[in-house]
C-alpha cells in the first residue's frame, strides 16, 4: 500500500484559492506549478448551479471535466480549500494515466474558441507538450504497443522537440524542465 500524503495532489498551500474566470483555472490546468487542479470527484457544488450543464464528450473527451468546471466558473467562483476532505488515490487504471492525443486536442479547441486564447499561447504550448511527455512515457511503459506501432514514438519525439522551442522564449523554465524529461526518457529506453 502507498503511502498517503496530505497535499500531494494539489500541492501544499495554507490559505484558500479562490478561482474567479475560467482562465484562473486553465493557469492551473494547462500550465504547471507548485499548485495543481484538484481532481474532479473532489468538487462540491449546488445542484441548481448545474442543472443544464451536462459532461460533453464533444468538449475534451476524457478532459471535458474540466470543459465542464469552465462552464460552471461562468455562472461563479471556485473556492479551492487547503483542508483534505478526501483522499484520492492514483494507479495504473485511472483514466489520467493513459493519455488521449485526440481527446487533448479537443479541449484546446474547446478552449481557444469559448475563450479566445491563441493557440500559440504559452499555456497551450505548455499543456500541449505535457500530453506529448505522458503519451511518450506512457509508450514506453507498453513496448508491444510500441513495436505494433513504430510511427508513433517518432511522431511523438518530433512533436516533443518542435514544442520545447516555442516554449523556449515563452516559458524557460518550462523548456529545462521539459529537456529533463524527454532525456531522462530516452536515457531509460
Amino acid at each position: 500500500m502507498q503511502n498517503v500524503v496530505p497535499g500531494t495532489v494539489m500541492g501544499a498551500f495554507n490559505k484558500a484559492l479562490k478561482l474567479a474566470s475560467p482562465k484562473d483555472l486553465l493557469r492551473f490546468y494547462f500550465t504547471r506549478g507548485a499548485i495543481g487542479p484538484a481532481p474532479f470527484p473532489a468538487y462540491m457544488y449546488r445542484t441548481k448551479a448545474t442543472h443544464d450543464l451536462t459532461l460533453e464528450r464533444s468538449q475534451g473527451g476524457k478532459y471535458s471535466d474540466v470543459s465542464f468546471l469552465l462552464k460552471l466558473l461562468e455562472r461563479g467562483p471556485i473556492l479551492w480549500l487547503p483542508e483534505v476532505f478526501m483522499y484520492y488515490r492514483y494507479h495504473g487504471a485511472n483514466d489520467s494515466a493513459i493519455p488521449d492525443m485526440n481527446d487533448a486536442a479537443m479541449l484546446i479547441r474547446f478552449v481557444r474558441k469559448r475563450y479566445a486564447l491563441d493557440r500559440r499561447s504559452a499555456e497551450i504550448a505548455e499543456f500541449r507538450l505535457r500530453c506529448w511527455l505522458q503519451w511518450l512515457l506512457y509508450l514506453r511503459g507498453k513496448p508491444e504497443l510500441a513495436a505494433r506501432y513504430p510511427w508513433r514514438r517518432a511522431a511523438v519525439r518530433h512533436a516533443v522537440v518542435c514544442g520545447l522551442p516555442a516554449l523556449a522564449f515563452k516559458r524557460p523554465q518550462v523548456l529545462w524542465s521539459g529537456m529533463q524529461r524527454l532525456f531522462d526518457v530516452m536515457r531509460k529506453k
